[in-house]
C-alpha cells in the first residue's frame, strides 16, 4: 500500500487501518514532525536542531498525556470517596468512615 506522501507501508494493513496511518501521517506532515523528510525540507546544518526539536515535542506530548490520564484518575477516585461519604449516616465522621485510610 503507498501512502499519500508517496512512501510504501512495509506493513499488509486493513483498509480501515491504511486510513488511520494515512491520518496519522498527514498529522506528522502538518505539525513538521515527519522525521523522514527532514533531509529534503532542512540543510544539514539544520537538521539535528529539527530533530532534537521533534524528539522533545513528543517527549514532551507524552508527559502531558501522562498528566492528564493520572489526573483524571485521581479526580474520579476522590469524587467516589465522596460519593460514599456523603451517602454515609449524618454523626459518621470521615475518618470514621474509612475515607482516611483510602486518600493515604
Amino acid at each position: 500500500m503507498i501512502s499519500k506522501s508517496g512512501r510504501k507501508n512495509t506493513v499488509a494493513v486493513t483498509r480501515a487501518q491504511g486510513r488511520i496511518v494515512g491520518e496519522i501521517e498527514e498529522l506528522l506532515r502538518i505539525g513538521s514532525y515527519d522525521w523522514r523528510v527532514v533531509e529534503e525540507l532542512y540543510e544539514p546544518d539544520a537538521r539535528l536542531e529539527q530533530l532534537k526539536r521533534i524528539k522533545l515535542d513528543f517527549i514532551r506530548m507524552k508527559v502531558i498525556g501522562d498528566y492528564v490520564f493520572a489526573d483524571e484518575h485521581t479526580v474520579d477516585a476522590r469524587a467516589d470517596v465522596k460519593r460514599e461519604y456523603d451517602a454515609a449516616p449524618l454523626d459518621v465522621g470521615f475518618a470514621e468512615f474509612g475515607g482516611a485510610r483510602r486518600l493515604a
